[in-house]
């Protein structure tokens, strides 16, 4: 009898690929913050040398002058994420230690991962190498907490720039998770109508309780979620499948589908509402210290991101 075993050295392989996939992907991720970075701070700050369209200029300065302060960014993000991924053991949940220590990993991982979120921001409006903008940043999020409170120390700066972040991330991915799995209703819907079907309504008459309806929509909810692998996993379904696809399973799939591609439309947009608001963010601190303040369209449309007025110098 023969039994076939990964090796070492394939296993080790596949731990290295799939950290090359985390780092890409942050990489990509810290270049659209430093794109929408540049454009918001190019908004606030006027001046005659700054660049035609910033959007190109930011998209430029990633893939030359900026890439080593980005991989640095990336790679800080990708190892927190691996690590969590990593420690992420079968039914840890079980255990109250457990459950602890994930509590505080996370409260620690999402302080990291912010942090590094406005050293990229700081980067992109200082030109400076990652460490020395991770720097600058801790120093204008600290001088504008003394300015705002001359006896305090200035952390209280670092809470509110840590509250602003994780409620501008909750508050756009429940949005976007909420309009994609609208869409995916309304998508199987209309195909329920195209092909002169009630499949919809017919699977809202089998779930006749509360509990059966909330797994249903936690379920469409984990799809949607992962967008890229409900996709791969319809095309899968509709290529690998040797039977014909039921012509009643065809409004379920069109929801799917539409649900998983407003995921992706709507997941993007949100990252870039979100980067624009840690920038805003950044751009408040450092009004602060100058004490000046915009008034006007700037002063108003900050006041729409996070609430109160922008001042810069």
């Amino acid at each position: 009898d023969c039994n076939l075993v990964l090796s070492n050295f394939s296993t080790k392989m596949m731990a290295y690929f799939a950290f090359w996939f985390f780092w890409v992907m942050h990489y990509c991720q810290a270049s659209r913050l430093v794109v929408v970075a540049m454009t918001v701070g190019g908004f606030f700050f006027e001046s005659a040398d700054n660049p035609q369209n910033y959007a190109l200029a930011g998209l430029k300065s990633t893939v030359t002058t900026s890439a080593p302060t980005l991989s640095v960014g990336s790679l800080i993000t990708a190892v927190v994420e691996y690590v969590f991924r990593k420690i992420q053991e079968r039914f840890w949940f079980l255990d109250p230690i457990g459950c602890l220590l994930q509590c505080v990993y996370l409260i620690f991982a999402s302080v990291i991962i912010a942090l590094t979120r406005f050293s990229l921001i700081s980067h992109a409006l200082s030109g400076e190498g990652f460490f020395a903008s991770a720097k600058l940043s801790f120093n204008t999020v600290k001088q504008s907490g003394i300015a705002q409170n001359p006896n305090s120390s200035g952390g209280k700066a670092f809470l509110q720039g840590y509250i602003t972040d994780r409620v501008a991330v909750f508050v756009t991915e429940l949005s976007s998770n909420t309009f994609a799995v609208v869409c995916g209703v309304i998508g199987w819907a209309l195909m329920d109508s195209a092909t002169n079907q009630d499949t919809l309504s017919t699977l809202f008459e089998y779930i006749d309780n509360a509990f059966l309806f909330v797994m249903f929509v936690l379920g469409f909810l984990w799809v949607t979620k992962r967008p890229m692998f409900g996709l791969l996993g319809i095309i899968l379904y509709l290529t690998w499948t040797p039977l014909p696809t039921p012509i009643e399973l065809i409004p379920a799939l069109a929801g799917l589908f539409a649900a998983c591609l407003s995921a992706l439309v709507l997941d993007f947009t949100a990252a870039i509402v979100l980067n624009a608001i840690d920038t805003v963010f950044m751009l408040e601190a450092i009004s602060k210290i100058n004490d000046f303040e915009y008034e006007g369209e700037k002063g108003e449309w900050a006041r729409a991101m996070i609430g109160e007025p922008v001042t810069l110098h």
